[in-house]
This record gives structure tokens, sequence and C-alpha cells, in this order.
């Protein structure tokens, strides 16, 4: 499970991934390491410098007061939402979600949270998963959205895997929209 989720990099990713989904919604969203749905929002120096700063100072911003992300924050006080979550709030039953993680407490909390959704939680290596995925999808590659977030963007899991720069490349060249 990630013990380094609202601080401050989330707050650079999460923005614009919220309003990405909100401006331009995919019909099929996916990603390769979704870690848990959400977290308990507690203080920690680096989330007082992340999302808890994000949640003072932002309403205070005319710029930032209607965005997707601090509608995200304040949806559950107390809770931070993963990109999972954001991505269902955004999107909501709109789109059908793929969410892969390795990690069985993560995929646990993603199945609870897409329960009365079109998703599917693999509990695999997410870039191999999605390398399958889109090679065998009945979709145009247009209507997906493909957010890939590794701890290594250089990590093969095996010799005949992807890594996730080179799932990138292979998803851009198909046509799919990334993140």
């Amino acid at each position: 499970m990630n013990n380094h989720f609202a601080e401050l990099g989330d707050v650079w990713k999460h923005l614009p991934l919220a309003e990405i989904l909100r401006i331009t919604p995919p019909r099929d969203y996916w990603e390769t390491h979704a870690g848990s749905a959400s977290y308990a929002l507690t203080e920690s120096p680096s989330r007082l410098h992340g999302a808890l700063r994000f949640l003072s100072c932002a309403p205070r911003d005319p710029d930032l007061r209607g965005c997707a992300y601090l509608q995200a924050l304040r949806s559950s006080p107390g809770v931070y939402p993963g990109s999972p979550a954001l991505a269902m709030q955004t999107l909501g039953n709109t789109a059908s979600y793929l969410f892969c993680d390795l990690d069985p407490e993560s995929a646990a909390t993603l199945r609870a949270a897409t329960a009365g959704f079109e998703a599917r939680v693999i509990e695999t290596d997410g870039v191999s998963a999605i390398y399958r995925a889109a090679q065998l999808a009945r979709v145009d590659p247009k209507d997906v959205l493909v957010h890939i977030d590794p701890f290594d963007p250089y990590e093969r899991v095996t010799d005949q895997n992807k890594t996730p720069v080179e799932l990138a490349a292979w998803l851009a060249r198909a046509g799919y929209r990334l993140f």
C-alpha cells in the first residue's frame, strides 16, 4: 500500500488529471499502477505541503476554487481520493474502468470502490495487462485514457515485458490518449 499519498507530487499529478477528465472525458479509463481507491487524509509534514495546503489555499484562488480536484477533495472530508476514485467521481457511470495493481490490499479497496461501476480490477502487472487489453480491445483508441504512473518508468518485470516508457510509446503510436 502506498504511504506517500497526498504529497505535493500527488497534487501536481491529480490536479491536471481531474481537469483533463472533466474537460475531455474518455469512454474508457485504464490505469497501470492504480494503488488504493482512497486513503485516510492524516496529517504529515509532506501532506502539509501537499494536499492539505492545497485544501487551505485553493478556495481563495479564483482559478482553483472551481476545479474538479478541489471538489473531489471536499467531497469526502478526511479522505484522500487516489486517481481511481478521482476518475470515478469525475466520470461516474459514463465510462468503463480497468484498474491494475500488484498489491492485494490496494486491489481489495479498488474492488469495493468499483461496486456499481462497469469496472475490472486486475491484481497483476499493470503494464502487461494494459498492453494485452489494448491489443484485444474493440474500442477506438481515442476514446481511452491510459494513466501510466509507475514507481520506476524503466522497470521490466520479465524479459518479455515492456517497460512503462515502452508501453507509453506503443500506446501513443496506436492512438491512445496518455496521462
